[in-house]
């Protein structure tokens, strides 16, 4: 596409300056393929701009409208089906992206919709693709030193787009907190395991006075980022599973599967409750400084 585009991306930037988080999203939305149709129709005043645009994981379709002042280069509202679509979100930011590299300032209405791919792709085998092997290619020259490791190690840790890149964080420095109660040594403890009363002693090394609980929500800041805080919730009965409890108190009933459920350990990162809250944790940040008798 010709540099005559008919909307600058300067107009894009400037409508989410405030959000800058969502438009790198966008960004990498329209760079992944997620704008699946455009419509721009500029005989009217402002002009309308109407796309649908792919979910993060890819199965939702949400359909995006946008306003747009093409003579001051202005974008006045924005729109999308998505539930943070009457904020700003990155599917708004991967349509204007796409209208900005893929639309040039003609007089004709614009429209794209995508076509469908090709199923006469030939297949190819691994061999064909990288050799029999004999080649054995190195990505580096030379050995890898232990500081390009350990730094390799942790810009993974910083930007987490690799799969259970938890796994090469290292032990934590300071020592796990003595008020930190660790349900696994207390069940394997001579003490639980000669108890007579396994219940009542098991409650008794569980309890905390209020000065604690409050040592413990020093030591936990930063919850899935801070090692004190998954030791402090293991075997927890955590708000993510107060229904399963409240649901077999009331039927009565307190099947295997339900103690299976609250003694695994388990992934928070697919409850769209707490993905929610990862990705909009700037935007609700800033919107409380923004209230003069919140700071």
């Amino acid at each position: 596409m010709s540099g005559n585009h008919v909307l600058k991306f300067f107009a894009v930037a400037n409508f989410f300056k405030e959000n800058p988080k969502q438009l790198e999203r966008g960004e990498n939305a329209y760079t992944s393929g997620h704008v699946k149709s455009m419509q721009l129709r500029k005989e009217v005043q402002p002009a309308s701009l109407k796309g649908t645009v792919l979910a993060s994981m890819k199965k939702t379709i949400y359909t995006v409208e946008v306003s747009i002042d093409l003579k001051e280069q202005a974008i006045l509202s924005a729109t999308c089906t998505c539930p943070r679509g009457q904020a700003l979100c990155h599917h708004i930011a991967a349509l204007l992206y796409y209208t900005h590299y893929n639309v040039s300032s003609t007089d004709v209405e614009q429209k794209w919709t995508i076509k469908a791919g090709s199923s006469s792709e030939i297949v190819k085998v691994i061999e064909e693709l990288y050799g029999c092997g004999e080649n054995k290619f190195m990505a580096m020259s030379g050995d890898i030193s232990t500081e390009k490791i350990e730094e390799f190690k942790k810009n993974l840790g910083q930007t987490n787009v690799v799969g259970f890149s938890w796994l090469l964080k290292s032990n934590p420095e300071k020592p796990v907190p003595r008020f930190l109660t660790n349900i696994d040594e207390i069940l394997l403890s001579e003490g639980y395991l000669s108890s007579e009363d396994k219940s009542t002693y098991l409650m008794a090394k569980c309890a905390v006075s209020e000065e604690e609980v409050q040592e413990i929500v020093a030591a936990t800041i930063g919850q899935h980022s801070n090692e004190n805080w998954l030791i402090a919730r293991k075997y927890r009965i955590t708000a993510s599973r107060f229904g399963l409890v409240l649901n077999a108190c009331r039927r009565g009933c307190f099947p295997p599967s339900l103690f299976k459920a609250l003694m695994e350990g388990y992934s928070l990162d697919r409850v769209r409750a707490v993905q929610w809250g990862k990705d909009n944790e700037q935007t609700a940040i800033q919107k409380f400084r923004q209230k003069p008798t919140l700071k």
